[in-house]
């Protein structure tokens, strides 16, 4: 229950965006009964400050999101509607993900019973709301999946006061290859919001999965107005994208697809388990080409019209082959050469005459026809399954390994190894008898990491 004098001032969404969020003086918001956000700002604005550099434990400077003075709130029609509004202006603003508005999320009760049935989950938010800013550091695991993740996966859920022993570490670092620690703890400390917005006890499987969803993709935009026609051309190029994957040898297997509109441009998008390989052949390369075309060709061939949804495919065709042809040494006219792309620019460096250029620029456009050639193929040989598929999803908006089985049985590459794929197929159940043979204290059964350090107050 809240106890004082009402000093603060009401205002409007739009005068909170324009006075204070602009000007870089909230510090948090707190979400009260999923109707009022109140305002916390800070005495002078955001970038006069150091406010927001992480310190250690020694130095006892609170991080951004735990100060501020309450001065204004605002009303919300919906938890949704405000998260998509301050998202969104907070891109406007231009303002980097990492330093993003905390957000917490409380309930004010009358009653001391009701108070102590919630107190998991709001015991859950306070130990998890400010461990993204602490992991912040660009801490990466590399990879894809592999123990570093898991491990920064067992010290996020050490935060969680309740943590459903289901939601496997390993499982979860599968879902979320190159993911560096602080998107990990980002992943972490959405699940616990979720599941605080659900009035979840634990955090589940479900809510970590929806986490790394919306980290993924985006907000998910349920109102977004969307043609029939569009929805239905969406839902054909994923599964193009779904079915060329399944029948090629070395692509990556779909594990989930969705046609749900997220973010700021998304219609839809597809998740897979890369294996953790550190060197690529050109026959690989080659079938990662074909995949990422099997939107476009899906859409010609069942459809009989192309959209301008495949452009961000297209432009990672372009960046693959060009990297084949003139980084990689793998074109017999350009020869054993390479020149390799300058850091965070799709321009190469070009010690070469303009006919090195114009023979490099030929075989990137002939190597990417080849690959639509093969494509197309590949679709018309199984339009059939690509329109079962679509017309899936199309009905249930999201498909899981389980829906792809159905319809397109086993795949048909049997590998010499076992990949990450297998291992998520069998919920990496060798793995965890393994695990299970080695002694487990309690503190590891709920999610805490064996190797954190106990705190000793001095």
């Amino acid at each position: 229950m809240s106890f004082g004098s009402r000093e603060e001032q009401q205002i409007s969404f739009q005068e909170f965006k324009n006075k204070l969020l602009e000007a870089g003086k909230v510090d948090h918001i707190v979400v009260t009964n999923k109707s009022v956000a109140k305002v916390f700002v800070r005495s002078s604005p955001r970038n006069q400050t150091n406010d927001d550099v992480v310190q250690g434990p020694v130095s006892g400077t609170p991080t951004k999101g735990n100060g501020g003075q309450y001065k204004y709130y605002f009303n919300i029609g919906s938890v949704e509607s405000f998260e998509e509004k301050l998202e969104e202006a907070q891109e406007a603003l231009g303002i980097d993900s990492h330093d993003y508005v905390p957000v917490t999320y409380v309930s004010e009760m009358v009653w001391y019973n009701e108070l102590m049935r919630f107190a998991p989950t709001l015991l859950l938010l306070g130990s998890l709301l400010f461990m993204g800013r602490r992991m912040q550091g660009g801490l990466g695991v590399g990879g894809s999946g592999g123990k570093g993740a898991r491990g920064i996966f067992n010290i996020g859920k050490a935060h969680v006061t309740k943590v459903d022993k289901n939601a496997k570490n390993k499982r979860l670092a599968a879902l979320t290859p190159g993911f560096a620690g602080a998107d990990i703890a980002n992943v972490c400390n959405e699940a616990a919001l979720i599941a605080a917005r659900n009035e979840g006890l634990k955090v589940t499987m479900e809510h970590f999965e929806a986490a790394i969803d919306r980290i993924i993709g985006g907000l998910e935009k349920k109102n977004k107005v969307i043609s029939k026609l569009e929805r239905r051309t969406v839902a054909y190029h994923e599964s193009g994208h779904a079915v060329a994957g399944w029948f090629l040898e070395h692509a990556e297997p779909l594990l989930k697809v969705t046609i749900v509109p997220r973010g700021t441009a998304a219609l839809g998008f597809a998740q897979y388990v890369p294996n953790e390989n550190l060197l690529m052949t050109k026959e690989q390369l080659f079938d990662m080409t074909c995949m990422t075309l099997g939107g476009r060709a899906a859409e010609q061939v069942l459809l009989g019209k192309i959209s301008t949804g495949a452009q961000n495919d297209l432009e990672k065709v372009t960046k693959i082959t060009y990297a084949q042809v003139a980084v990689y040494g793998f074109s017999d006219k350009v020869g054993l050469l390479s020149f390799p792309q300058r850091e965070d620019s799709f321009e190469m460096s070009k010690p070469y005459s303009n006919k090195t250029a114009a023979i490099i620029d030929g075989e990137v456009r002939e190597w990417v026809g080849k690959a639509y050639v093969h494509t197309v193929q590949l679709i018309e040989e199984h339009k059939e399954q690509v329109a079962q598929i679509a017309e899936l999803l199309l009905e249930k908006e999201v498909l899981h390994q389980e829906d792809l089985l159905r319809v397109l049985g086993e795949r048909p590459f049997k590998s010499s190894e076992v990949t990450n794929y297998d291992r998520f197929k069998k919920g990496f159940e060798e793995e965890d008898q393994k695990t299970l043979e080695i002694p487990v204290t309690e503190e590891e059964e709920d999610g805490s990491s064996p190797l954190e350090p106990q705190v000793v107050p001095t």
